[in-house]
């Protein structure tokens, strides 16, 4: 007898394949936003540094050259654009 449930669409809640270990950069002015992220990259086995402010993660994007960047637009000293434009820069 068929199923009444419709099917879901092709790639509709199929796994993403592996990405592999990332070094990433995590700016996030919200210290407890920031640490929950942190936390689950870091259990999908990245290795996470983090900022709290523009000022520090252009700091740390020079001292250790992250993979990726996640960035808070909402900063409190160097908006993310900023910080974006002066990475872009560098």
């Amino acid at each position: 007898m068929p199923s009444s449930s419709p099917r879901p669409a092709a790639g509709f809640g199929a796994a993403a394949p592996p990405v592999g270990r990332r070094h990433i950069l995590l700016v996030e002015d919200n210290a407890d936003a920031r640490e929950v992220l942190a936390a689950a990259l870091r259990l999908d086995g990245h290795v996470v540094e983090e900022a709290g402010s523009g000022g520090e993660a252009l700091g740390a994007a020079l001292r250790i050259r992250p993979e990726v960047v996640i960035l808070d637009i909402g900063l409190p000293d160097l908006d993310g654009y900023e910080v974006a434009r002066r990475l872009r820069a560098a």
